[in-house]
């Protein structure tokens, strides 16, 4: 005797269980999360935003790198430099304009911030390159690195 056959009369039989990780599992809610796990990769590492555009626009990423080359060169202190944004690149008819490239120098007491841009032609050679720098004294209490507060005596 099996045991559908000692079903007590009477009784209606269960249905099977039915699985959720068999056949009929919908991949959409891991593919809408996947692509949001992406994309916030995406936005916070500016890292993953060279290589992506190195895969989808490679004369730009080279154009882009050759000004930040450029940028990290011309600095005082090369070896005490860090990018603090690392651009964009726009084309042009004979190339690419590089901007929004900053990078934070060491200086004596704070850091000194210097703005350049680039032009590039299509061949990877800088044409010209403007630089701007600027300087922010650090604030008064090391803790304290937020905007000032209005009523607040500093």
């Amino acid at each position: 005797m099996t045991s559908d056959d000692r079903t007590p009369p009477g009784l209606a039989r269960r249905a099977k269980p039915v699985s959720r990780t068999g056949k009929g599992r919908s991949p959409a809610p891991l593919l809408i999360i996947g692509a949001f796990v992406l994309a916030a990769v995406y936005l916070a590492s500016p890292r993953v935003q060279i290589a992506v555009e190195s895969f989808l626009r490679p004369e730009a990423a080279r154009a882009r790198q050759g000004c930040l080359d450029a940028a990290q060169s011309q600095p005082n202190t090369p070896g005490f430099t860090r990018f603090l944004r690392y651009g964009k690149a726009h084309a042009t008819p004979q190339g690419f304009y590089v901007d929004d490239v900053v990078i934070g120098e060491m200086s004596e007491g704070f850091e000194t911030e210097l703005e350049f841009t680039c032009y590039i032609d299509r061949k990877g050679t800088i044409v010209g390159t403007a630089r701007r720098a600027w300087s922010r004294p650090p604030p008064e209490d090391p803790r304290d690195d937020t905007f000032p507060v209005p009523g607040k005596a500093h």
